[in-house]
C-alpha cells in the first residue's frame, strides 16, 4: 500500500465540518472550493504516479491505500476480476478518480469481465476524466480494444451517426468521442447551451460498425464512440436543429413521466391494506 502523503478529499472536508454544520455554525465555502480544486488537481496526478514503474500484478496495491477510503475494498477484488466490484468501484471512487482507474486496470490487464464492467460506467459517468488519464487517443484506442465491446446486431453494417456541439470549431466537434446515432439526441446537446455560445453544429457521418468501440443506450442518448475522427457533414441548420431539440425534450418528458407513474404505483402497492372490522 502507497506510503504517499495523504490529500485531504472533499468528502472528509465536509465530514470534519458535519458539527458546525448541525449546530448552525458559519462554515467557510470558500475553503471548501479550495479542497475541491485541490483534490481535481492533484489526486488524479497522485494515482497516475502510483502506477508508473509497478509490474501489473502491483498496480493494484500501490493505489488501493490513496482512492476515497469508501473505494478501498473494492481495489483489490475488482483488479482479480470481481465483476461486481468493478461495478461497485465506478459508483465508490470520485469524479477525478475514474479515469486513472480505468488506465490502471488497463495498465494491470484485469480480466476483460471485470474491466468492461467498470470500464462502461467510468465511460458513460466521466468521459472527461478516462480521456485525460489515457493522455491520448492511441492509448484510449487501445483502452477500448482491450474492453472488447459488444455491438448490438440491430446495428447495420454502415451506420449514420451525429454529433451536436455548442462551443467548439468544426474541426474539434468533429473529432469528439461521443456520437450518437439519434439526431435529435444530437440537436439537444447543440442546442442546449445556445445562450452561451453562437457555435452551434450538428455532423453526421456515416461509418462502418466495426469503427464504434462501444454503443449504449442506458441513459437513452444512443451513443456510439467513435476513435477516429470519421468523414462528416453539416446536417441541418439552426431552426431545423431546434425542433429536433424540441422534439428530445417531449421524449424525455414523457419517458420521465412514465417513471414517475410506475413509482407512484409502486409506492401505492407496498402501503399497508387498512383493517376492517
Amino acid at each position: 500500500m502507497s506510503t504517499m502523503n495523504h490529500l485531504q478529499s472533499p468528502h472528509e472536508y465536509m465530514e470534519s465540518i458535519q458539527h458546525k454544520l448541525k449546530a448552525g455554525d458559519r462554515v467557510d465555502a470558500s475553503e471548501y472550493v479550495r479542497i475541491l480544486t485541490e483534490w481535481n488537481t492533484k489526486q488524479p496526478l497522485r494515482l497516475l504516479s502510483a502506477t508508473r514503474g509497478k509490474k501489473p500484478g502491483d498496480i493494484a496495491e500501490a493505489i488501493s491505500g490513496l482512492v476515497v477510503k469508501h473505494a478501498t475494498e473494492f481495489v483489490l477484488p475488482a483488479f482479480s476480476g470481481d465483476v461486481e466490484a468493478a461495478q461497485k468501484l465506478t459508483f465508490a471512487l470520485d469524479n477525478c478518480e475514474r479515469g486513472v482507474m480505468a488506465y490502471a486496470m488497463w495498465k494491470a490487464q484485469v480480466t476483460r469481465e471485470a474491466y468492461r464492467e467498470y470500464f462502461k460506467g467510468a465511460w458513460d459517468h466521466d468521459h472527461h476524466w478516462v480521456i485525460g488519464a489515457a493522455g491520448s487517443r492511441a492509448v484510449l484506442t487501445r483502452m477500448f480494444r482491450y474492453a472488447e465491446f459488444e455491438l448490438p446486431s440491430h446495428l447495420p453494417d454502415t451506420v449514420r451517426v451525429w454529433r451536436g456541439t455548442s462551443h467548439l470549431t468544426r474541426k474539434k466537434a468533429q473529432a469528439g468521442y461521443s456520437w450518437t446515432t439519434d439526431r435529435d439526441t444530437a440537436c439537444w446537446f447543440a442546442i442546449r447551451h445556445v445562450e452561451q455560445s453562437d457555435r452551434v453544429l450538428v455532423l453526421a457521418a456515416d461509418v462502418p460498425k466495426q469503427d464504434i468501440a462501444m454503443y449504449h443506450d442506458e441513459r437513452e442518448e444512443s451513443e456510439a464512440v467513435l476513435l477516429n475522427p470519421p468523414d462528416s457533414w453539416i446536417d441541418g441548420d439552426i431552426n431545423d436543429w431546434r425542433l429536433g431539440f424540441e422534439r428530445y425534450v417531449q421524449k424525455k418528458n414523457s419517458r420521465e413521466e412514465v417513471l414517475m407513474s410506475e413509482l407512484r404505483a409502486e409506492l401505492l402497492a407496498e402501503q399497508p391494506t387498512p383493517l376492517t372490522a
